[in-house]
């Protein structure tokens, strides 16, 4: 991932070689979570490959420049994400018993 950045970012943007960037390290990580071990596959390095594949995918919708509304939707999607996990962390989504 590091050579392909190096090597790649004489020729692109910097946001393209970004893209390049992040979603190698996103592959890597995947690639991880497929190998197996002796206690079975490993689930943890599937977190940072989705980040860091979004990250991935960020870059490139920049480096396109295809959608100049995204600099006003993503503030969006994260306002609406944040107010569903508070609503789902303090809303109709818990019930009232108590574990003990």
């Amino acid at each position: 991932t590091i050579a392909l950045f190096v090597g790649l970012s004489a020729v692109l943007s910097d946001t393209a070689a970004l893209a390049v960037f992040f979603s190698g390290l996103a592959l890597t990580f995947a690639l991880l979570a497929v190998v197996s071990t002796d206690k079975g596959r490993m689930r943890w390095p599937i977190i940072p490959a989705a980040i860091l594949g979004v990250l991935g995918g960020l870059f490139a919708i920049g480096a396109v420049e295809l959608l100049a509304a995204l600099n006003y939707l993503w503030p969006v999607a994260l306002i609406v994400g944040g107010l569903y996990l508070i609503w789902r962390a303090f809303g109709s989504g818990r019930k009232s018993g108590r574990r003990g």
